[in-house]
This record gives structure tokens, sequence and C-alpha cells, in this order.
């Protein structure tokens, strides 16, 4: 029987430290939970090296119109580091939350997990795909969108 390790990385809580043998949607929202509060920190810290531990070494991110009125994305773990601490802090990223109407999910051994959140004008919501790397789950594939504006 293979045993998956989800032994947190330095970043990480105590929460992630157990064996888990077949991981269960419980154990996907409490690893995505703990991951979006690890997010959380280093967006308000505006710490790249933080944030870019969070994610997987060819990581991807693609916005749309949730930060800038645009379409972007990065690619790579330093890429997407650096501009979402560049955008966070000049779009006033906060509010970050579990999605109340997703719940965290395991699919094919990844966690899918959405989010919300709010930029200086906006409603928004993301997804990201957690993937495991070695012991412990990182983000592999991010996307992010305007969901509404304030006061339209």
């Amino acid at each position: 029987m293979n045993r998956i390790a989800c032994q947190a990385a330095p970043a990480m809580t105590d929460a992630l430290g157990e064996v888990i043998e077949q991981p269960t949607d419980a154990d996907a929202a409490r690893i995505f939970g703990t991951w979006l509060d690890d997010f959380v920190a280093a967006v308000e810290d505006h710490s790249a090296p933080a944030l870019g531990a969070l994610f997987a070494a060819d990581a991807t991110w693609r916005d749309f119109m949730a930060f800038p009125w645009d379409f972007h994305h990065a690619i790579d773990r330093e890429e997407v580091a650096a501009r979402l601490v560049e955008m966070a802090a000049v779009w006033e990223a906060g509010d970050f939350r579990v999605s109340a109407e997703q719940p965290p999910l395991i699919n094919g051994g990844d966690i899918w997990a959405f989010f919300e959140f709010t930029t200086k004008d906006r409603d928004d919501w993301g997804f990201v795909r957690l993937a495991r790397e070695g012991d412990r789950f990182v983000g592999a594939t991010m996307q992010t969108q305007i969901e509404d504006r304030f006061g339209v």
C-alpha cells in the first residue's frame, strides 16, 4: 500500500504533518485552508520568496481582469510570485477566503480549490490546483478572474 506523506514545508503549519493514505475531500479542505492562510500571509507581507515557496517550479497563473483591466499570465514560480506580490499591492487585493459555493476536492490526487477575494474596485474569484511535490502540496495552476465591479 502506498502511503502519501503530507508533511508541511517550513512555511506551512503542523496541520499537514500527518501521513494520509488516501486523501479525502475533508483533507483537501484542511490542506487548502492552510495553503490559503500561508498565501495570504505572503501577500500581506509583500514577500515574493514566501509566496514562491507555495508554488511548483513550473507553476502558471492566468489572470482575467481581477487585477488590471487586461488578460495576462505568468509562468514559473519566481514570475508568478513576483507578479502576484506586485499586482496584489497595486490593486489592494484582500479578503481572501475559501469559496462558500464550492469546497475544495480531490481530483486525480490533486486538490482543486476555489477562493474569493477583492481588489480595490472588484469582487473576484480564483481557482488553484494544488499538486503533490515531494511530501507537500504546492500550487501548480492558478487562475484569477473578475466576478463583479463595486457600485455597478
